[in-house]
């Protein structure tokens, strides 16, 4: 098929015929200050409402678009602000839309445009290209408990009861998570956490690292059967003495993740306190991750080729809004996934369980990289795009300790070069 193009035009006047995949912009025929209308049609298309009579360059009030969308394939019931509409189309024409728009005071405007469907002549590349507008954006909290415990205390540490990790993936067994972790950094409680937050801890940064390696399909040990490097064994009585340090007590099950992956969490310090034991559940720690994979602009690229290339040299922050450093950012994903994006924002911190295809490589210092060099959990190297499913890149930071990925972003994949 060839894939046809539908762009958003104002609905009672002419209409304007885009060749290429620039956002088209639409104009609502009433004073609306209703803020973007999406429509999502083979490639990404971006129609931004502006003021009809052009008084107002900058509209920031927030419309609550609800209702269905009159193409097929559309029953859309959005959030605040945004509309989307899915279409394939095959013949050329036109096909109206409709949005029932409701104010703040419940007054309701009908709003009725156009899909002109044009031949659209996108030609696609192999090289695909990312920047800041590719990036998917985030907003959560990090909710980790605190424990203080008794100076010098040899602490029971427990991890019998949990269910389910950090980012919410079932735990199959407690006792046979793979090691325990207690890790000391040099800051106060509250400090940990605002770092963790906002992804400005390294797991590197630890004074003092001391792992358990559960080889007896144990769930409760002492403090003391931790060790470090040199196989020395932790003693509370030279570490847990108050000294302003925070010790992070963690249970991980990536042994074959290259990537910071807890299980649960718990800051622990001493203090003026009786407690000797140290237990983690399923509430000792959590994410409220909450990631917006609707509003970035996807790349494209074609199916079957034996070569594909990502470039993110013009790539300058991470979904955090910090500066974006190709040290850090270490690591490159693949996916493929049949979700579609709205389920895919509540599990995209599990989208390596849940994907069905995931490879990964090595792209420390790089800007650019080939990525028919990555590879699966059993070294089957990447095969290339297909137009089956739903396709993401993404750049991981395997030190951060923040768990969402630094980037991702949509690959929309054609079965053949539209010409």
């Amino acid at each position: 098929m060839r894939p046809w193009i539908a762009v958003l035009a104002l609905g009672c006047a002419s209409s304007n015929n885009y060749g290429t995949n620039k956002p088209p912009t639409a104009r609502i025929i009433s004073h609306t200050n209703a803020t973007r209308v999406f429509s999502n049609v083979e490639t990404e298309f971006l129609g931004e409402v502006t003021d009809p009579d052009q008084s107002n360059e900058s509209l920031t009030a927030n419309w609550l678009v609800q209702g269905t969308v009159g193409c097929p394939n559309a029953d859309i019931n959005t959030d605040e602000g945004l509309t989307r509409c899915d279409l394939t189309i095959t013949e050329l024409g036109q096909l109206s839309v409709t949005l029932e728009v409701i104010d703040h005071e419940g007054e309701i405007t009908v709003q009725s445009l156009s899909l002109e469907v044009v031949d659209g002549g996108v030609e696609y590349t192999t090289d695909l290209v990312v920047e800041d507008r590719n990036n998917y954006t985030a907003q959560g909290n990090l909710q980790i408990e605190e424990l203080e415990v008794s100076p010098g205390a040899e602490l029971q540490m427990d991890w019998c009861d949990i269910t389910t990790d950090d980012r919410g993936r079932d735990v199959e067994e407690a006792t046979l998570i793979d090691r325990m972790e207690m890790r000391e950094f040099a800051h106060t409680p509250s400090e940990l956490r605002d770092l963790l937050a906002t992804g400005d801890l390294d797991i590197d940064d630890a004074v003092n690292t001391f792992i358990y390696f559960n080889g007896s399909d144990r769930c409760e040990v002492s403090v003391a059967a931790f060790r470090d490097d040199d196989a020395i064994a932790l003693d509370p009585t030279e570490s847990l003495v108050g000294n302003g340090q925070t010790w992070l007590f963690f249970g991980a099950n990536n042994g074959t993740v290259p990537t910071f992956d807890p299980v649960s969490m718990l800051m622990i310090w001493a203090g003026f306190t009786n407690v000797v034991d140290a237990v983690l559940t399923d509430d000792t720690s959590g994410w409220g991750f909450v990631p917006d994979m609707l509003t970035l602009d996807h790349v494209s690229t074609v199916a079957g080729h034996d070569n594909y290339v990502l470039n993110w040299s013009a790539l300058t922050t991470d979904v955090l809004g910090n500066d974006i450093d190709s040290a850090t950012a270490d690591r490159l994903f693949i996916a493929r996934t049949s979700s579609d994006l709205v389920a895919l924002q509540q599990s995209l911190l599990a989208l390596e369980a849940e994907a069905e295809e995931f490879y990964r490589m090595n792209v420390g210092n790089q800007t650019a990289t080939d990525l028919m060099l990555a590879e699966d959990k059993n070294g089957t190297v990447f095969g290339g795009f297909t137009d089956q499913g739903l396709w993401l890149v993404g750049l991981e930071c395997s030190t951060c300790m923040y768990p969402a990925p630094l980037f991702v972003t949509v690959v929309d994949v054609e079965a053949q070069t539209t010409q």
